[in-house]
């Protein structure tokens, strides 16, 4: 794609790309680096083959520039806030339909963030925020942050109607507040003491007092508020707490791992935190009406899609194998790896729904499918189990025993 097909990866840029280089003052001089797509094109190859000087080697050999591993060091620093917007930019208009048209479908949207670390580095440098669309199975929203960046979903563009679901880094009322406002709706689990909640009338809800009444494999459904702070513009965001207690094995799995990471971070447990460990509990601001409590556990499900991305990210592009020192190459490095994710995903996708009839789009599979209609559909025996760390480790598992509703 680098080397034997520049052309259909230029094709694939903003409109405004090549002005953006020079308005970003990624290129000041031009001398060995003329425009962007030679910009972008080192970058790539940095990221992907590895190494300033086999990059500089490779870049001559191909005839792209003649730049040495310095200059070219110096090129990637200058370059690196222009190459970190490039991928919103692409994903702005990845979406292929009109929203407009598919608003009976809700968006279905996975956010998360995984880690990166720089050589020599004990803990987290950088944090990459991903949003993953389920209605279009690709990766919709990219921010990258230091380690001070923490997991919220005001980072997330919100559109009125999406459905937004998160882990429990996510699960705190300032960003379901700000989701609220938005007119979408979130589905986040949460652990027992990270997001305060009330019940209808306004009194304190104790949620490991009401989970106590579910037997195994029993899902339980409460209205709840959150807590609302008035002075920080926070407001009391009204929703249902889901739940569901899992098997003794499963639970015990759980128990375990709580008290390992405590261990491992010399602390100590709160009894609290091992009763929690027996049950899956989400907040959902999803009325009753549109999706019943299973349902809702069941699209929780498919938050491990985003894992798999991360994986890819990781794995497949090498973000893990970041060599950079430095945090203007750090973010030229992790940049080029998310362009490189995005163009591979695109040139996938017109692959995959080339028909040469044209008598069905992917435009027409999205527009025909509902809420109602697709949760019960997510509920087969190919998905990954409700807690995949705390279970199996992460391979595909069968669902848990049948589910009963609690009265």
């Amino acid at each position: 794609m680098i080397v034997d097909d520049w052309r259909s990866v230029v094709s694939m840029m903003p409109a405004d790309f090549e002005k953006s280089v020079r308005d970003d003052l990624a290129i000041q001089r031009a001398r060995k680096v003329r425009d962007g797509s030679t910009l972008l094109r080192l970058a790539l190859i940095y990221a992907t083959v590895g190494g300033l000087r086999v990059t500089a080697a490779l870049a001559s050999q191909q005839g792209i520039t003649d730049i040495s591993d310095v200059a070219l060091l110096k090129r990637l620093c200058e370059g690196s806030t222009w190459l970190a917007g490039l991928p919103a930019k692409l994903l702005a208009d990845r979406r292929q339909f009109d929203p407009e048209k598919c608003r009976s479908s809700r968006r279905i949207r996975c956010v998360d963030a995984t880690c990166v670390k720089r050589p020599g580095c004990k803990g987290t440098a950088y944090r990459v925020h991903v949003g993953f669309s389920l209605s279009e199975c690709c990766i919709d929203h990219v921010e990258v942050t230091d380690a001070s960046g923490g997991e919220t979903f005001k980072r997330i563009p919100v559109e009125k109607g999406d459905l937004l679901v998160g882990d429990r880094g996510y699960a705190h009322a300032r960003g379901i507040s700000a989701v609220a406002v938005a007119g979408a709706d979130v589905i986040v689990r949460m652990n027992w003491s990270n997001l305060p909640l009330t019940d209808p009338d306004g009194r304190p809800f104790d949620i490991l007092a009401h989970l106590r009444s579910l037997a195994d494999g029993e899902i339980g459904d409460w209205p709840v508020c959150t807590v609302g702070n008035p002075a920080k513009d926070v407001l009391s965001v009204s929703g249902r707490l889901v739940g569901m207690r899992k098997d003794e094995k499963s639970a015990e799995a759980a128990r375990c791992k709580a008290l390992k990471e405590a261990r491992k971070q010399k602390r100590k447990v709160s009894p609290e935190t091992l009763e929690s460990a027996a049950y899956i509990f989400l907040f959902t601001t999803v009325s009753t009406e549109e999706m019943s409590a299973e349902q809702c556990l069941e699209i929780f499900r498919f938050r491990w899609q985003i894992e798999l991305s991360f994986k890819n990210l990781k794995s497949v592009f090498g973000l893990s194998k970041m060599a950079a020192k430095s945090s203007k190459l750090s973010i030229a490095f992790i940049s080029a790896i998310l362009i490189a994710s995005i163009l591979v995903d695109r040139m996938t996708n017109k692959q995959v729904f080339f028909s040469p009839w044209e008598h069905a789009t992917q435009q027409d599979h999205l527009c025909s499918t509902n809420t109602q209609a697709a949760a019960p559909v997510l509920c087969h025996d190919r998905l990954r189990s409700y807690d995949h760390n705390e279970n199996d480790g992460g391979r595909a598992s069968t669902p848990p025993m049948p589910l009963r509703c609690a009265t």
